[in-house]
């Protein structure tokens, strides 16, 4: 591995940064398709623009996913050989960047004190102090902070992993007078400290305190939704409303390894009280869409990403397979965060195609953070731009883009639009009945696209091609059967995209 002195790396990154900004600045000023308006109307500027370019990237044909990474703990962690966080830091981000050639473009830290090994509530107190440096160092360069807080427990004074005591609730934290709320007082004032310390330095932050809220590990997944919620909207308050803190962009994240049901719905604080819905989620399949599927819906219409993910080093995982999931059944995702080196090791760093994650055509790294791209055009499929032969059923449907579908099974039918712009991608709903069509573009044939999968889901992209020549270009999609998994041969365009 090649060592480079650290100060050489700094000069590096600060010199990416001011390329960044000076691109930044050579783009013409448009307003993105889908601007998200932030939980906080005053949230601060900066942090706005964050969630903008944020949920604008989804509608980008390539460099649309921020990669992410895990560094550490406030207090390292020595039981895995990274005592300080800046070992943590060396590990995960520079050794990363010595093997890939690229540093993520986002960094995550908790200012959690002795989070497994219990203590006294004052060792328990949070603190940002051995990270915060550089974190700010990092949001400077273009890099995105992203804080999880593993609180400690306000009723025993034990770390994360513990319960709430017998003939106690989760509501009394959030409930004047109780020795919880005593408790969880003083260390969200230590949280609030640490925070502004970070608004002072104009640096946004993407905020997920209570993740996994759904599971039986941590005390906050204990007693009834309600209460969930009342503590939820309890820190929000305090943070943005009695301590005005505006840099925050708030996720909320639940773990899709468990069931879907109302302990996930009924504990969703409500869109004025989250900006990201942040899925955790391990293991090398990632197909399950139910919790994608539902929280992509407009009743929600927030930013989308993976802020847990990790691969087990020897178990035959992969990094590309989160990239390679997130293409094929999770395109509107922002970000992901691989967890960081463990007795598992789940980091980017120490798991194969590391290089081939960060250099692949769709992550998007710490040199194009922040950077606009003109963005594609998109053809929904009742367009004027479409024309069709054969057997069409045109009609609407909520699942689709824009709310309308074009549906066939017949071999031979056809759909036709002319674009001008050098790539094109092709969305259509995969389902267990899928079929295939052929691509044609001005006239020869391109490639068969496959519109079956195990599992249903809509507005998927299953065909792209870049590289045309500029100009005007005409593609037809011909139906052709199916292939032998599929019980049926239906494909339902939805739209093009193209640039």
């Amino acid at each position: 591995m090649a060592s480079v002195p650290r100060a050489l790396r700094r000069v590096f990154l600060v010199l990416t940064a001011l390329a960044v900004t000076l691109l930044s600045s050579a783009v013409a000023a448009r307003p993105a398709l889908a601007d998200q308006a932030p939980s906080n109307p005053n949230t601060a500027p900066y942090a706005a623009d964050l969630l903008d370019w944020l949920s604008e990237l989804p509608r980008r044909m390539h460099t649309k996913v921020v990669s992410g990474q895990f560094v550490s703990p406030n207090y390292g962690r020595p039981e895995y050989g990274m005592p300080t966080v800046q070992d943590a830091w060396d590990y995960h981000v520079e050794e990363l960047h010595d093997l890939t050639g690229e540093y993520v473009g986002l960094v995550g830290f908790d200012p959690s004190n002795r989070t497994y090994q219990g203590g006294t509530a004052a060792e328990n107190m949070p603190d940002f102090t051995n990270f915060r440096q550089l974190a700010k160092d990092y949001s400077d360069q273009g890099g995105i902070v992203h804080l999880t807080w593993h609180a400690a427990n306000p009723f025993s004074g034990a770390h994360a992993w513990s319960t709430i005591p017998s003939g106690h609730t989760l509501a009394e934290i959030a409930t004047t007078g109780t020795a919880a709320n005593t408790q969880w007082m003083t260390w969200l004032d230590a949280i609030a400290d640490g925070l502004q310390w970070f608004e002072d330095n104009q640096v946004p932050v993407i905020w997920r305190p209570f993740h996994e809220l759904n599971g039986g590990w941590f005390w906050w997944g204990g007693g009834s939704n309600p209460d969930f919620v009342t503590v939820w909207r309890h820190m929000y308050d305090y943070l943005t409303a009695t301590r005005g803190l505006d840099n925050l962009l708030w996720a909320w994240s639940p773990d899709v390894g468990q069931a879907f049901g109302t302990k996930v719905t009924a504990r969703y604080p409500g869109n004025g009280y989250v900006d990201i819905v942040a899925f955790d989620r391990y293991g090398a399949s990632y197909t399950n869409r139910t919790y994608y599927d539902h929280f992509r819906s407009a009743t929600y219409g927030k930013v989308l990403g993976f802020s847990e993910v990790g691969l087990a080093t020897g178990t035959g995982g992969n990094s590309t397979v989160v990239l390679n999931e997130i293409k094929t059944h999770f395109p509107d995702m922002a970000f992901f965060m691989f967890w960081m080196r463990m007795s598992t090791n789940f980091s980017i760093r120490g798991n194969p195609g590391a290089a081939d994650l960060m250099n692949d055509p769709w992550t998007l790294n710490l040199d194009e953070i922040g950077v606009s791209v003109p963005l594609p055009t998109i053809v929904d499929d009742a367009s004027a731009a479409f024309t069709y032969g054969g057997t069409w059923t045109h009609s609407a449907d909520p699942l689709y883009h824009a709310g309308t579908k074009s549906v066939s099974n017949t071999a031979g039918a056809w759909a036709e639009a002319t674009f001008t712009g050098t790539s094109l991608r092709v969305h259509a709903r995969k389902l267990p009945s899928g079929g295939k069509f052929d691509v044609y573009v001005d006239g020869a044939f391109v490639a068969s696209a496959d519109t079956y999968a195990v599992a249903d889901y809509s507005q998927a992209g299953v065909f792209q091609r870049g590289g045309l020549a500029a100009g005007s270009h005409t593609v037809r999609l011909v139906l052709n059967g199916s292939n032998p998994a599929s019980s049926g041969a239906w494909v339902g365009l939805d739209y093009l995209a193209y640039q």
